[in-house]
């Protein structure tokens, strides 16, 4: 069996999906909203869980807060039924929407994938200055967000700590805008022309 070496691969991310990211002057349009932008496929995406989470911020007196629900998707009804039966506050599920105008205002962003390829909505939310918290749940995230800095990554299927977190960042603006800050300039390792850049520059080397 031919030994295995690491010389033939090559990680390439993928690239920034709006062509301009945001300067630090939109953190002054931040609202205390929560930001969810995803398929509503609960086997991948677990939105079940961010609301069981959101259930136990309520319960911990969390009430100025916002929590949307951008897309559409097979479990949508199951999720709107699983928030009545939570009882929750604050939530609603808008359904298929241009994101962009949600990122703008949002000042969290919740993901609570089972697994991702890369997570487009991740960088989509630090180009927007949303600071993402993401359960630990798939390799490529760390090639994205570093914890604590541009971003907040939480053990992965536990919801008490992801809520410890979401409170934290609730309630020190400071350091939520400090992570937002560092999330829109480390985004632009993404930019279009350095993700070309290393595909020529595999290009010309094979």
């Amino acid at each position: 069996v031919p030994e295995l070496t690491n010389n033939k691969c090559v990680v390439i991310p993928n690239a920034l999906t709006f062509d301009k990211t945001s300067d630090n002057s939109i953190l002054q349009f931040k609202e205390r909203n929560v930001l969810i932008v995803s398929r509503l496929n609960d086997d991948e995406k677990r939105i079940s869980l961010a609301l069981r989470i959101w259930r136990l911020l309520l319960d911990r007196g969390v009430k100025d807060w916002t929590l949307t629900i951008v897309g559409t998707g097979p479990h949508e009804e199951k999720l709107k039924s699983l928030s009545q039966d939570l009882n929750l506050e604050n939530v609603s599920f808008v359904g298929r929407q241009q994101s962009e105008p949600y990122y703008e205002k949002a000042s969290i962003f919740m993901m609570t994938s089972a697994v991702e390829g890369w997570g487009l909505t991740l960088t989509e939310s630090m180009q927007r200055g949303v600071v993402p918290i993401v359960f630990n749940s798939y390799p490529a995230l760390s090639d994205i967000i570093t914890n604590d800095y541009d971003g907040c990554i939480v053990p992965n299927n536990d919801l008490y700590a992801y809520a410890d977190r979401m409170i934290e960042l609730m309630g020190d603006k400071e350091m939520r805008e400090k992570i937002a800050r560092n999330a829109l300039e480390s985004c632009k390792r993404f930019e279009p022309d350095k993700v070309i850049s290393k595909w020529l520059e595999l290009i010309e080397t094979t």
